[in-house]
């Protein structure tokens, strides 16, 4: 550099100095979209965040629902099982009866 005029010298610094700016100038502007998109997040979040309170809310309503929901269904489920044992017995004590009718109605009769 020490042999060059101070015109090229100038030019070279100038050149240098476009760049510089110009990498700045990129360097803003990404910084920019990094923010849009962090406040686009921000935005998202609290979106969201509401929608999962509303869930929320909206379960502690539901919950007594849900919870009768479930006692009924566990009543349902004994009374079936209750129910098959129940016509087990009465078909069985049926089919007792049907193949004793003759000694029931000899000792009935009796």
């Amino acid at each position: 550099m020490g042999t060059e005029s101070p015109e090229v010298q100038m030019a070279r610094l100038d050149e240098k100095l476009k760049s510089i700016l110009n990498e700045l100038e990129s360097a803003r502007n990404g910084r920019k979209q990094q923010y849009e998109s962090i406040e686009k997040l921000g935005r998202s979040l609290t979106s969201i965040e509401g929608r999962v309170e509303n869930v929320e809310n909206s379960l502690a309503v539901t919950k007594p629902t849900i919870d009768e929901f479930i006692i009924i269904k566990h009543k349902v489920i004994g009374a079936g099982i209750m129910g098959r044992w129940l016509w087990a017995i009465g078909g069985g004590l049926l089919t007792l009866i049907f193949s004793m009718r003759e000694a029931i109605v000899t000792w009935l009769s009796k």
